[in-house]
């Protein structure tokens, strides 16, 4: 079997001393389904508020939280792609879990995550930008 070999742009990422993401920033479609991601983590949150009035037990709590976790988790992957581990990269904590800030570890991650997305997309701007501006050159 031959193989091809290119590159993609996908970097790589150390998450707090632990797992590693590997996407590409510069990627429109990952910069899309992430700005869609964070309607949908408002959405899970609403939901998952909304539900967790309804536990009557301890127990009940901790297995909503899973299940919530488990759905942003599965988002993330949809946004940074299949081959990242979620579970593995954030050490196996709850993305629903309040982080010693005060926020959610989710509200952490994607604000963590965002700068780096933003100038991603802002370097396939100028790229393409420059593309066009070397096209009309050479009409």
């Amino acid at each position: 079997m031959q193989k091809i070999t290119f590159d993609t742009g996908i970097k790589t990422y150390q998450i707090n001393d632990s797992g590693v993401l590997r996407f590409n920033p510069s990627d429109p479609n990952l910069y899309k389904r992430f700005k869609d991601l964070r309607v949908e983590i408002e959405q899970i949150q609403k939901d998952y508020n909304e539900r967790s009035k309804a536990t009557e037990t301890g127990e009940n709590a901790i297995d909503l939280l899973a299940e919530y976790d488990a759905r942003v988790k599965k988002s993330l992957a949809h946004v940074f792609g299949e081959e990242n581990d979620f579970d593995s990269i954030l050490s196996g904590a709850n993305v629903m879990a309040v982080a010693s800030n005060g926020e959610l570890v989710i509200t952490n991650f994607l604000d963590a995550m965002r700068p780096i997305v933003e100038d991603g997309v802002k370097t396939y701007a100028k790229m393409e930008a420059q593309k066009a501006v070397q096209e009309a050159r050479n009409k």
